[in-house]
């Protein structure tokens, strides 16, 4: 880097602008200085001439005289405006990248200390924010082009810190976000350090989760509530177990009290995790708070309550629904976050291979017949009858559902609801037989599990030609219509009437983060019935893990993250509906499925496992459910 800057000719130039008294005295100051160059030129000019009027030898002395006051003159007089390769400093350009290095070491300090509040991995974010600044230093000293050096050190300043910015933003509560429109207001105005969040939500204290009472139907009783369970010392560790359980995408927290202590479990993609246990002492406050903002009797014990309170996260608000009851222990506490109802999901989304999905959406378009889709409690069904219905041609045909009024309601554009009020010991066929008198081209109803409804339904999808869309459990596609025979329906009414069964169980993927790949042996990717030229490697959780590894800031270290699905599609043909009047049961069912070319759950799962969808453990724990 040239260290030193000789001025150029242009900049020694005036400005031309408006004069000034001090322009004007600039000007003059130049006319004085020209006009003495002027009398030094016009005498040296004249030297010669008066030098050949001299006799010859007189004019050399004289000659030789002024070329030794010259040489004597050049080398008494400063050397200003000479220069020699290199070597000079600059203390202007010097300040400048000072300046910016100084910002730079509170850029990095800042980011090493954040790291711990915004759960980043501080190793990492140290080493991205100093090499490249160490790099670019080096380079900007050796590049010639004094402002290439200083662009290069203000990238590695700014593109470090905004992307630890933006990925930091996305992790912590609004309230905590920097560089935003709200933060820097807050700043300039000297209010850095208060919360933005309204009075219903409080998070002046502990994590970045706020509370949110819900159970009141009154909001001055909920904030109320609230304000009390504020003064309550269980009221940072309700947010700290709560901002635990959404960390870690956990869908349920389980509170067993004993006489001794609490035990806190975790149900994170459909499997129970501990998340330690906490002393009386601060776990009987903390389920105070519960209580109170879910408006719910705080010093009863053993009987059953339920409630419901809200969280604020990440900008985002969430519901739980909470319940607790007496035990033989003492008590236990249990938070369901509540799924909203959003929009359906596609059909390629649920993890349905293009084959099935080309398969479903000829059925769901089959202008008469029964189509039942199954799985065990908690699989995901609801998710994918939403999936179904949104997929059908709803726009030319008309779709209606029959349900109870007690479970949640269908919500889906041009798909007309219906409820009925289930009674004790009645059927609710009546009000089904009203509704089909409508003439609609498609039924829906979930949780079949009445005899006669079913009886109905099968003579609608048979003689009326009306397509019939109904839910039930089930482990399996076979074991779904031996659940229908076991509600005793005549075989006679039913068989006729299906046409397939959709099966499905959810499945944990693997965190692509962490997930660590191996060479399975051969004779075992032979045994999966996969082709051992194509398939070599499979994937699985991270393997013996020790204390001193860092812990996956994906998946928190359990190494799957989210689920999908799989699905088995059932066919049911001449032959399947033969085995089903001569031979229900299960052997049969299911070797005359394998004959009509249906995959099991099993095969469907093989590919999950060779596409390093999820694991094979993964696989046989979902399978033996």
């Amino acid at each position: 880097m040239h260290a030193f800057v000789v001025p150029s000719t242009a900049d020694s130039l005036p400005n031309v602008s408006t004069p000034t008294s001090r322009d004007m005295a600039t000007h003059a100051a130049y006319r004085a200085v020209l006009t003495l160059l002027l009398l030094v030129w016009l005498p040296a000019g004249l030297m010669p001439a008066w030098s050949q009027e001299m006799d010859p030898a007189a004019a050399a002395d004289a000659n030789a005289d002024r070329q030794k006051n010259v040489d004597r003159e050049e080398a008494e007089a400063p050397r200003e405006f000479a220069r020699s390769i290199g070597g000079f400093v600059s203390i202007l350009k010097l300040l400048a990248i000072l300046v910016i290095f100084l910002v730079w070491v509170y850029v990095a300090d800042w980011i090493n200390r954040d790291c711990v509040f915004a759960k980043m991995p501080h190793v990492a974010w140290n080493m991205i924010v100093v090499f490249p600044m160490l790099i670019v230093l080096f380079l900007a000293l050796v590049i010639p082009v004094f402002l290439v050096g200083l662009v290069l050190i203000v990238f590695a300043l700014m593109i470090p810190l905004i992307v630890y910015t933006v990925q930091r933003n996305a992790k912590v509560h609004s309230d905590d976000r920097v560089m935003t429109p709200a933060h820097v207001a807050a700043v300039l105005s000297g209010k850095k350090n208060k919360r933005s969040g309204g009075a219903d939500i409080v998070t002046d204290k502990g994590p970045p989760v706020g509370l949110i009472p819900m159970g009141a139907e009154q909001d001055l009783l909920n904030k109320s509530n609230l304000l009390a369970a504020k003064l309550s010392p269980g009221f940072v560790v309700v947010r700290e177990v709560l901002y635990d359980a959404i960390k870690r995408h956990a869908d349920k927290i389980i509170l067993d009290y004993t006489p001794e202590m609490v035990s806190v479990r975790l149900e994170i993609d459909g499997v129970w995790h501990d998340a330690g246990n906490r002393d009386r002492e601060t776990a009987d406050p903390m389920l105070v708070v519960l209580k109170k903002i879910s408006n719910l009797q705080i010093d009863d014990r053993r009987s059953r309550q339920k409630g419901n309170f809200g969280t604020a996260y990440r900008g985002g608000k969430q519901t739980w629904n909470f319940g607790s009851q007496g035990t033989k222990t003492g008590e236990r506490a249990v938070l369901q976050l509540r799924t909203e109802n959003g929009k359906p999901r596609v059909l390629e989304d649920l993890g349905m291979r293009p084959k099935l999905v080309e398969e479903l959406r000829g059925l769901l378009n089959m202008p008469s017949g029964m189509l039942l889709f199954s799985a065990i409690p908690g699989g995901g069904l609801s998710t994918t009858l939403a999936a179904s219905l949104f997929a059908a041609d709803r726009f030319i045909r008309h779709f209606v559902t029959f349900e109870e009024q007690s479970h949640s309601k269908i919500e889906i554009d041009n798909i007309e609801v219906n409820t009925y009020r289930k009674v004790d010991g009645q059927s609710a066929v009546e009000d089904l037989l009203r509704l089909v008198r409508t003439e609609p081209d498609a039924v829906v109803i979930p949780n079949l599990n009445d005899r006669q409804i079913i009886e109905v339904l099968c003579q609608q999808a048979t003689r009326q030609g009306r397509l019939i869309m109904g839910t039930i459990c089930a482990k399996e596609a076979v074991e779904s219509l031996l659940c229908i025979l076991a509600l005793k329906v005549p075989v006679e009414k039913f068989a006729p009437a299906i046409r397939a069964v959709v099966n499905q169980r959810l499945i944990r993927k693997l965190c692509n983060a962490c997930k660590e790949a191996y060479n399975p042996p051969l004779d075992l990717v032979q045994k999966l019935g996969l082709p051992t030229h194509r398939v070599d490697t499979f994937y699985r959780e991270p393997q013996n893990r020790t204390e001193e590894d860092d812990i996956c800031n994906k998946c928190g270290g359990i190494g799957y993250l989210g689920r999908t699905a799989i699905f088995e599609f059932l066919i049911v043909d001449d032959l399947m509906r033969e085995a089903l009047t001569k031979q229900p049961k299960i052997e049969v069912l299911r070797r005359v499925a394998r004959q009509g070319g249906n995959r099991s759950l099993q095969e469907e799962g093989i590919v999950l496992v060779a596409r390093g969808i999820t694991s094979l453990s993964e696989l046989q724990r979902v399978l033996k459910q």
